[in-house]
């Protein structure tokens, strides 16, 4: 069986959501790449503000460059852009996919085929206060 494989983009102030939604993803037998994420102790520790943490290594340039890799490995791409923000590195990230003819799917759009779950996980995040 020929597993369908999805990336996610999105902002790093999006990671717990984005993190739910690529552990449903593959709860529903997709193979998902998504950003690499750090949990907030690892970011205390090293001094770390809360985003844009690979520009602040000096690691930028590496990861756009391997996301670009994820993305054209990619079947479509999946966009997290809770409240409608989509920010630089994310609209140049689905600029990248329309290059390569990408179907690309939005959290917040009308009709998508994971509509029921990220709708569900979308309301929890904004519940819990994390949004």
């Amino acid at each position: 069986m020929k597993r369908e494989i999805i990336t996610i983009c999105g902002s790093t102030k999006f990671s717990d959501l984005m993190a739910v939604i690529a552990y449903e993803m593959t709860k529903a037998g997709k193979i998902v790449f998504c950003p690499s994420f750090l949990p907030s102790w690892y970011l205390r520790r090293t001094g770390l503000l809360e985003s844009h943490f690979a520009e602040q290594e000096g690691f930028g340039e590496l990861f756009s460059n391997i996301y670009n890799d994820k993305i054209a490995l990619a079947n479509k791409i999946f966009v997290c852009n809770q409240n409608g923000y989509i920010g630089k590195q994310t609209k140049k990230e689905i600029d990248y996919a329309i290059s390569l003819n990408k179907p690309i799917l939005y959290l917040e759009m009308q009709e998508n085929e994971f509509n029921e779950m990220t709708r569900k996980i979308s309301g929890w995040w904004m519940s819990e206060g994390i949004g």
